[in-house]
C-alpha cells in the first residue's frame, strides 16, 4: 500500500512540475526575438560534500541550442550528454561549457545537432538526460516533452 501511495504521489509530482515555461528575449541590435522553453526535472539530485543536499536541474531548449542547468553542482561537459527518447537507444551528444567558465551549465556542443534534437524531443513521450557531476557521478533526469512547442524556422 505505501509502494503504491508512494508511486501516485510521485506521478501527481511529476504532472506538477511538468509544464513548459517560455523565456522570450529581443536582441537590441538586431531586433531579432530568441523564444526558448524550458522545464524543472522533477527527479531531484542529491549531492555529496561540498555541494551536499538537493539540487534542481532545468533542461532548456530552442531550436538552434539546448542545454541544462544545475542550481548547485558542476556539470562536466567532457562527458557528453546522453538523451534517451521514449524506449530508443540512447544517444551521446558532445558538450561544452560556457563561455563564462560556469560549472552548472552544460550545452550540446553542435547547434545543427541540437535542432534536430529539439525536435526529437517534440515527437516523444518520455525524455531522459544523463549528465555527470563532479564527484558526484552520473544522474539521470526525467522531463516530459508534452506541450513543448518550438518556434517557427526561420526562413533561409
Amino acid at each position: 500500500m505505501k509502494k503504491l501511495f508512494l508511486a501516485a504521489l510521485l506521478t501527481v509530482a511529476f504532472s506538477a512540475q511538468a509544464q513548459w515555461a517560455t523565456i522570450t528575449t529581443k536582441d537590441a541590435m538586431t531586433d531579432a526575438v530568441t523564444r526558448t522553453a524550458w522545464q524543472l526535472s522533477p527527479t531531484v539530485v542529491r549531492l555529496k560534500l561540498p555541494y551536499e543536499g538537493a539540487t534542481a536541474v532545468r533542461l532548456y531548449v530552442r531550436r538552434d541550442r539546448i542545454w541544462l542547468a544545475s542550481n548547485d553542482g558542476q556539470i562536466l561537459p567532457g562527458e557528453g550528454i546522453v538523451f534517451r527518447f521514449d524506449d530508443e537507444p540512447p544517444v551521446t551528444v558532445e558538450a561544452v561549457g560556457t563561455a563564462s567558465g560556469s560549472s552548472r551549465q552544460v550545452y550540446v556542443a553542435d547547434d545543427e545537432l541540437a535542432d534536430e534534437l529539439a525536435s526529437r524531443i517534440v515527437a516523444a513521450k518520455r525524455l531522459r538526460v544523463r549528465v555527470v557531476f563532479f564527484e558526484n557521478g552520473e544522474r539521470v533526469l526525467e522531463f516530459s516533452p508534452k506541450g513543448l512547442k518550438l518556434a517557427e524556422k526561420p526562413a533561409g
